[in-house]
């Protein structure tokens, strides 16, 4: 190594330890002024963490600070493993909070990894949705995407079990009404 390389070398840790020392005193300054809740992991969170905390350490990457390229490669993983849509939501929120329980940037919450989950969450815009709506619809994150899309079918479904119920209840009206009628000439 040679003198130079040395010199930048130790440059670099310099500014490196100056930048953490600054940062450490930013994110103790806005902690004192906001005091964020608390952020917790419990056993739930463990569990789903428990997956990406496994792939991490046999690809040597890190879990915490994960980079969002890291996230989307897992979540390719996972979708090729047949994991579902809501199970991956489910473990991206884990990450996420385990990110904050670090005070550190959401790797989730990135293009990279949006990228990915559109590419796995396919919702197209609610039907009664209007165009001009419809043209956002690419804009919004896949997860509210995959919730919007979730609601929308229940919706659907309760509006078709009760547009059925009443049917029922028509038909049963009119065989009374006919029945009775029946039953009304029968005694004239």
């Amino acid at each position: 190594m040679t003198l130079a390389s040395e010199l930048e070398r130790a440059r670099a840790q310099e500014l490196a330890a100056k930048l953490n020392e600054g940062e450490a005193a930013v994110s103790a300054a806005i902690v004192q002024k906001i005091q964020p809740p608390a952020v917790e992991l419990d056993d739930k969170a463990r569990e789903l963490l428990a997956p990406f905390v496994e792939w991490c350490a046999r690809n040597n990457v890190r879990r915490c600070a994960a980079k969002p390229a890291t996230v989307a490669a897992f979540v390719l993983h996972q979708v090729g493993e047949g994991a579902t849509p809501e199970n991956i939501f489910a473990t991206l929120g884990a990450i996420e909070l385990l990110h904050d329980l670090h005070r550190l940037s959401n790797p989730v919450q990135t293009q990279i990894v949006h990228a990915v989950l559109g590419q796995i969450v396919k919702e197209p815009a609610p039907r009664s949705w209007t165009k001009e709506e419809s043209r956002d619809w690419w804009a919004l994150p896949p997860a509210i995407k995959a919730a919007i899309g979730r609601r929308q079918r229940e919706t659907e479904t309760t509006l078709r079990r009760l547009q059925n119920e009443v049917a029922e209840l028509r038909k049963q009206k009119t065989e009374a009404a006919a029945s009775a009628k029946i039953e009304k000439e029968k005694v004239n």
